[in-house]
């Protein structure tokens, strides 16, 4: 399986736990936490702006009347942004509901009954953190747990928990830094109403406002290059809530394991050149889980010579709230 062949992640304190010491004591944050530059980044929240970002609505794409004005605003959110948000999707609400409710009765669990789930070395599902590869690294203030569900071979059922007893109809959640997705397209359910996402367009971070039962769709490193540049995988991060936890979830699509990753042949010889470098996925899997989250770093490294001259055309989580710090 993907996650485990490209290996493990190193052990870190659990932040629910040291959210509980920190918020009863005069310490401070330890240091590997803290990220004075991020704080320093400036961060649009108008409601103007937060509105432009492009709604999907799947009726209209589902109905010949409307499928084609619709397809070309889902294509225009693909080259243009590569987020969007998806309405009317046909996911009940009570499955969404029950979905939000085993999440959050997951994280609600005492530690120890949580760490039953927990990592093993050489394997990323279960309970942990995921991108942690020195000791000195910066730290996310995030906990998550990770599963993976198709294929349903590569389903480790050690890791699937037992409570709350409705959760074996689990989604894959996690937290990180300034990032992109390495899959073909990553769909986020809030799970709360604490806000926190934030995707960098154009340079600046935007504040996004989910609309409550909607999913978030993402474009990913893989469709970025399958598309040969013409859809963008897009920079985003979770941030933390002074006082409140930021609870959602993540599924992740992606190609299968003996796929190339590589831009589509017919869109090269349309393009007269690749934009960016072939390999199979699961070298791309380990490239990607090396990278150490640098933003669009990995993508942008497999681009090719040309297309760094020129230019293109045109995972559950629970973020607790910090003591603040001086």
């Amino acid at each position: 399986m993907a996650h485990t062949e490209a290996g493990g992640s190193l052990p870190v304190p659990n932040v629910q736990a040291l959210a509980q010491t920190y918020n009863r004591s005069d310490e401070q944050i330890p240091e590997r936490y803290i990220r004075v530059e991020e704080a320093a980044e400036e961060v649009i929240i108008d409601h103007g702006i937060s509105s432009a970002i492009p709604i999907i609505d799947v009726s209209k794409l589902l109905d010949p009347d409307s499928s084609k004005e619709e397809c070309a605003k889902l294509g225009s959110a693909c080259r243009q942004w590569g987020f969007f948000q998806v309405i009317n999707h046909g996911v009940p609400n009570e499955v969404i509901s029950n979905f939000r409710n085993d999440i959050t009765e997951f994280f609600k669990q005492p530690l120890e009954s949580k760490k039953a789930y927990s990592m093993i070395p050489g394997n990323l599902q279960g309970y942990g953190q995921h991108f942690v590869v020195s000791e000195n690294q910066k730290l996310d203030w995030a906990d998550l747990f990770s599963l993976v569900l198709r294929p349903i071979d590569s389903r480790d059922m050690r890791f699937w928990p037992s409570h709350p007893p409705s959760f074996r109809q689990a989604d894959k959640v996690v937290g990180l830094s300034p990032h992109t997705d390495r899959m073909g397209l990553t769909l986020l359910l809030q799970a709360n109403d604490v806000q926190g996402l934030q995707i960098r367009k154009d340079g600046k971070w935007i504040a996004i406002n989910a609309l409550d039962g909607a999913f978030i769709v993402n474009i990913g490193d893989t469709l970025e290059i399958l598309s040969n540049g013409r859809y963008k995988s897009i920079e985003h991060r979770a941030m933390v809530h002074p006082t409140r936890e930021r609870m959602s979830a993540a599924v992740f699509h992606a190609v299968c394991r003996d796929a190339t990753v590589g831009p589509l042949p017919e869109l090269v010889k349309k393009d007269g050149e690749a934009r960016y470098s072939s390999m199979s996925y699961m070298d791309f899997v380990k490239r990607f889980f090396t990278a150490k989250l640098g933003g669009r770093g990995h993508v942008e490294s497999l681009k090719s010579s040309y297309s760094r001259q020129h230019g293109p055309d045109g995972w559950m989580e629970s973020h607790s709230a910090p003591k603040p710090h001086a």
